[in-house]
């Protein structure tokens, strides 16, 4: 440590003279021990050079960047405020001074990492161009909730207390997985930090997931509304002998607004039982745009679908975007994007959420798009008769987060990439032997 201090006074000349003390170097010591577990002390005893270069690195980048930077890295299951709007999670950047100080970390330590194990990771997530790590462990993840997902629904159909069960019983082991490094297999602090810092955004999220998830749920009673919407497509039908269920995917994101511009009287009698706020068709006209975007991305992640001509969409999925930012407009609470550092983003969802469809401002924030997606998931889902089994699913993925929290917390690059594909082999071995076991108790 001292011969890292004497280095550090050639190196930093400070204009009132004073010199780099162990004092001068405790946040950044704590930091280290928060974020990776590396515990230094002013004892003169000799401390690996990994952990020195690391120290310096670390030192000299909050000593020299306009932002605090040991608060913007620091963990953020320490008790600060976690955020899935921290600023390297998506694509674009919101933070672009941020993103570019932890990109130019990151260059920095892994310099003396063997570049196979720098790759590792990203082979095994099927890294895209632009894609952050952090990005593809949120797609990892959620590729392997939609095979158990497929898995259960496969076995059980559309029967809601045995896919409410399943989700329920999926759930209890992974709130207990939980794995650790073998003793002596310590990573180098620089590779530790490394894998800390190109996993953090994803850190923020699976703090932030649950209570957002928790403080974005409709408030009261979803109106029922499963008479008036088949009353609907008979009418919409034309007297015609067959016609489509409000369940029934025939509508894409270029045709849905097809419903409000034919028969806005019916739309808006649909939003204003399931939210019980009266709604007039103007009021929906100005969500077309939103709406679609919110079907978009509905479409995409519920069946990886691009194609804003394919037929994915029901009358009841229309109606429950259209419930979801009704429901904000006269109910819903104020939401503040938060991240360290930042300029005050607002705190106005439907104004935020707004911002997102500018070409000026191509993101959307994490958050504002959650708030929606929730509300639109349990207006769809009551409509559909499947509460249950969905709040049953919401709970699975919280507990799969918990797991994924678990396996970075490893910060050994190969450890975390052995760890990922365990946990996955794990979550669709789960679903696969509890199928297996009903249907062997069934005979």
């Amino acid at each position: 440590m001292a011969d890292l201090i004497d280095s550090l006074n050639l190196e930093v000349v400070k204009a009132n003279g004073e010199l780099i003390s162990t004092r001068s170097l405790k946040r950044t010591l704590d930091f280290l021990q928060e974020s990776i577990g590396v515990a230094v002390t002013s004892k003169a005893k000799p401390m690996p050079l990994a952990v020195l270069k690391t120290i310096r690195l670390i030192f000299l980048s909050d000593l020299n960047h306009s932002k605090n930077v040991l608060r913007l890295l620091a963990p953020p299951q320490s008790g600060r405020q976690a955020s899935m709007e921290f600023s390297t999670v998506t694509t674009i950047p919101r933070d672009v001074d941020a993103s570019e100080l932890i990109q130019t970390l990151c260059e920095s330590l892994a310099q003396e990492i063997d570049p196979r194990r720098i790759s590792m990771l990203s082979r095994m997530l099927r890294r895209r161009e632009k894609h952050s790590i952090a990005e593809e462990l949120l797609l990892h993840m959620e590729r392997t909730n939609d095979e158990v997902s497929q898995i259960l629904h496969d076995a059980f159909g559309t029967d809601e207390a045995l896919l409410t069960s399943a989700f329920r019983s999926l759930a209890a082991p992974l709130d207990q997985f939980r794995v650790q490094l073998i003793e002596g297999n310590t990573p180098p602090a620089n590779e530790a930090m490394y894998s800390y810092l190109q996993t953090l955004p994803f850190r923020h999220f699976i703090q932030h997931y649950p209570k957002h998830l928790e403080a974005t749920r409709v408030g009261g009673e979803i109106g029922v509304i499963t008479e008036e919407a088949e009353r609907f497509c008979q009418a919409a039908a034309h007297g015609a002998e067959h016609h489509h269920g409000p369940a029934s995917r025939v509508f894409s994101v270029n045709s849905f607004q097809h419903l409000l511009l034919e028969h806005p009287e019916d739309i808006c009698a649909l939003v204003q039982k399931a939210t019980g706020a009266p709604t007039t068709a103007r009021q929906l006209q100005g969500h077309g745009d939103r709406v679609r975007s919110l079907l978009t991305s509905y479409a995409y992640r519920s069946f990886d679908c691009t194609d804003p001509d394919a037929t994915v969409l029901s009358v009841y999925d229309v109606v429950a975007a259209f419930c979801s930012f009704r429901y904000q407009q006269e109910r819903g609470e104020d939401y503040k994007p938060y991240w360290h550092g930042q300029t005050d983003q607002g705190k106005n969802p439907q104004r935020l959420f707004d911002k997102g469809l500018s070409d000026d401002q191509p993101y959307q924030h994490q958050g504002v798009m959650q708030i929606y997606l929730n509300r639109f998931y349990e207006y769809q889902t009551a409509f559909n008769g499947t509460t249950g089994s969905y709040r049953a699913w919401m709970n699975y993925q919280v507990a799969v987060l918990g797991a994924y929290q678990s396996v970075l917390d490893l910060k050994d690059i190969t450890t975390i990439t052995t760890g990922l594909n365990a946990l996955n082999f794990y979550c669709v071995s789960l679903a696969k032997d509890l199928v297996i076991d009903h249907f062997r108790a069934d005979h």
